[in-house]
């Protein structure tokens, strides 16, 4: 259930949006032999404050309290900002918080076909016996339009970096198991891409992208590279 409330300040270069909400999820699960059950009820209040001056800035910053029977009592801030410095160019900041409870089986389902032992270390948390996921992010980004022998195109260049304060960990390395537990230590997540697109003529387009990932994560073993995450990728379309 949501309830909102939309207003405006003075005029409508600002405008405010407030309101509460309240879910219920009952989750049954059933894996090999074990069998979970969770009840999760939260109710959240939130209010967001956004400015235009109808040219070229455009901020929204919120910011909500939850309560939630199992994660407790949190804050979530969150923050954008877009600037146009000139006509052709848009520049984008955000920035904000995420606390959620992982469902490890639903969100790794391919490894029920590898044949291995699951192992999830108890950490006295709530979902599993491990605890949440906590998670801070922020990213900028920049495009620009232009036009080159009387043809349009666009280039975008973008960062976004996570950093975790408390990450689920799914381990492969060792070959005859799975082992799920939270880190020790805080994993980070760096992403960069740039990408063109531009249609030299009519009904004919190329868009190409180059993206680099660092995603590193706190095993048992080590901080290590996220499994099957290649940090270079190309894309021509």
């Amino acid at each position: 259930a949501n309830f909102l409330y939309n207003s405006i300040i003075s005029d409508t270069r600002n405008k405010i949006v407030t309101g509460f909400n309240t879910t219920y999820d009952n989750v049954d699960e059933l894996v090999l032999t074990n069998y979970s059950s969770r009840n999760e009820k939260s109710i959240g209040a939130f209010f967001e404050y956004n400015y235009d001056n109808l040219k070229n800035v455009n901020l929204s910053a919120g910011i909500r309290i939850d309560y939630h029977n199992l994660l407790g009592t949190f804050l979530t801030p969150r923050l954008h900002l877009k600037y146009n410095p000139w006509e052709t160019g848009t520049f984008r900041l955000s920035g904000g918080r995420g606390k959620r409870s992982a469902f490890i089986f639903a969100e790794n389902q391919k490894l029920f076909g590898s044949n291995r032992t699951i192992q999830i270390s108890n950490n006295d948390g709530e979902f599993y016996g491990l605890n949440p996921e906590i998670a801070w992010n922020y990213g900028i980004s920049f495009i620009q339009k232009f036009k080159a022998f009387m043809r349009n195109g666009d280039v975008t260049v973008d960062f976004y970096n996570t950093i975790f304060e408390e990450q689920i960990i799914v381990d492969w390395e060792d070959p005859s198991m799975i082992s799920f537990y939270n880190s020790k230590n805080n994993g980070k997540a760096n992403s960069f891409q740039i990408e063109l697109n531009y249609s030299p003529f009519t009904h004919f387009a190329i868009k190409t992208a180059y993206k680099y990932q660092d995603i590193r994560s706190n095993f048992i073993s080590g901080e290590k590279q996220q499994l099957l995450q290649p940090q270079n990728r190309l894309f021509v379309h």
